[in-house]
């Protein structure tokens, strides 16, 4: 194992699921939000662990969802407190509250003097079903002469161009635009043809998956930035509670840290600051867990023909009970 040894795990970011709560529905949610769901965190449950933060070294949030715009003065009280920590804040919109620019003015105006210091966007055909561009453009413009930097994350595929033309609306903004395929979990497992995806990686026929350390690109920070969700349970990443089978199964799982129900926030970090298997996720990617998998069953490991996601492979190999108990045993994690 010394060879996947690396040093402690320095967490900096987190991302709170305030609510899984949405008034759209959208058919590529990773997380199935929607009208119909009603979990979400208190705001005095973020005030009391934000509180934490500056003796934890962390210096920057997300809140995102669902939702959080439905839950508006609580968002306005928790930035508020961050704000006095000097904590820099991130929040996540469908933007259905831009009616107007004038809204989107007063509405950002009262979250900038929070506090909040970045705005995240997601305009799409996916989410224009519900909220119309013509909202984002007014988030947009108001945002700027307010001083809050905006970044619009565009779901699409491969095959998908209409989305391009999209954008040309707001050329004239300083707004980052950023471009991803849909997670094929939730509903985008249903909704997305994957056969439009274009980042297709072929199993270990390509060097971007040989299992040659030289060769491996697919190493994964995400994991220095843990998610937490509604029932309070901190995962390593905020792709994994997408999958239904890691919530019926998560006290099997090791990518669930820890539940806040049972112990601090200081101490689940804490407790992983030394988790082996950040600590290969981090420097060796999932490619990493192969190479233990391989090591300690003295097998090739049986790659799938195709991957649309590095994060495929993290989750066939920690999603599989039988891959985990077998590391497990051998005292890898």
């Amino acid at each position: 194992m010394n060879d996947f040894i690396q040093p402690d795990v320095n967490f900096s970011f987190l991302t709170f699921l305030y609510t899984n709560t949405c008034n759209a529905q959208c058919s590529h949610c990773c997380l199935s939000c929607g009208p119909d769901k009603n979990d979400k965190l208190s705001p005095e449950f973020l005030i009391e662990n934000l509180s934490s933060f500056p003796g934890l070294n962390i210096g920057e949030f997300c809140i995102t969802g669902g939702e959080p715009f439905l839950f508006l003065e609580e968002i306005e009280e928790i930035l508020s407190f961050a704000n006095s920590l000097g904590l820099k804040s991130y929040i996540g919109t469908n933007g259905f509250w831009g009616v107007s620019y004038s809204k989107a003015y007063n509405v950002l105006r009262k979250l900038y003097l929070s506090g909040l210091k970045v705005l995240l966007l997601s305009t799409d055909k996916y989410h224009q079903e519900f909220v119309s561009v013509d909202k984002i453009y007014n988030i947009v413009r108001a945002a700027e002469d307010i001083g809050i930097a905006v970044k619009i994350t565009v779901n699409m595929t491969g095959k998908e161009t209409e989305n391009l033309l999209l954008i040309e609306k707001f050329n004239d903004f300083k707004c980052l635009i950023s471009f991803k395929e849909p997670k094929l979990m939730g509903r985008a497992r249903k909704n997305v043809n994957k056969e439009d995806l274009i980042t297709v990686i072929p199993g270990d026929r390509a060097s971007y998956w040989d299992i040659n350390e030289k060769n491996i690109h697919a190493v994964c920070n995400q994991v220095k930035a843990p998610l937490i969700t509604p029932d309070k349970r901190v995962w390593i990443c905020c792709g994994i509670p997408a999958n239904k089978y890691y919530y019926t199964n998560f006290n099997l799982n090791p990518l669930v840290l820890g539940n806040m129900n049972e112990k601090s926030l200081a101490a689940i970090l804490k407790e992983n600051e030394d988790n082996p298997m950040l600590k290969i996720l981090i420097s060796k990617g999932p490619v990493g867990l192969v190479r233990i998998l391989e090591k300690v069953t003295g097998e090739k490991y049986n790659f799938r023909d195709k991957y649309y996601w590095a994060c495929d492979l993290c989750c066939d190999i920690l999603g599989n009970n039988r891959h985990v108990k077998q590391i497990e045993l051998k005292g890898f994690f």
